[in-house]
C-alpha cells in the first residue's frame, strides 16, 4: 500500500542505463505449492543474467530496505563486433 515501481532511463558514457526501483511491499510468488520462494528468485536472477549476457550488458541488484530494491540494467549503445 502506497508503494510502486519507478522506472528511470538515461544515457551515460555510451550506455543506456535503466533503473527499476521497487518501493512496494510485495509477497513473493511461488512456482508451485510448497516450493521455496528462492526458487522463483533464482529463476528471475537467471533470466536477467542471460538477457544481459546476450546484450553484452551488466546489471546489479541492490536491496535498500526491508521492502525496497533497485535493479540497474546497463546496455551498451555500441556492441562489440561479431566474428
Amino acid at each position: 500500500e502506497g508503494g510502486g515501481i519507478i522506472f528511470q532511463t538515461r544515457c551515460v558514457n555510451e550506455n543506456v542505463v535503466v533503473k527499476l526501483i521497487n518501493t512496494a511491499v510485495v509477497q513473493p510468488y511461488k512456482m508451485k505449492p510448497g516450493a521455496p520462494s528462492t526458487q522463483l528468485s533464482n529463476l528471475n536472477y537467471k533470466i536477467i543474467e542471460n538477457l544481459m549476457k546476450q546484450h553484452e550488458g551488466e546489471f546489479s541488484i541492490d536491496v535498500l530496505q526491508k521492502s525496497s530494491s533497485v535493479v540497474t540494467l546497463k546496455f551498451p549503445i555500441r556492441r562489440k563486433s561479431r566474428k
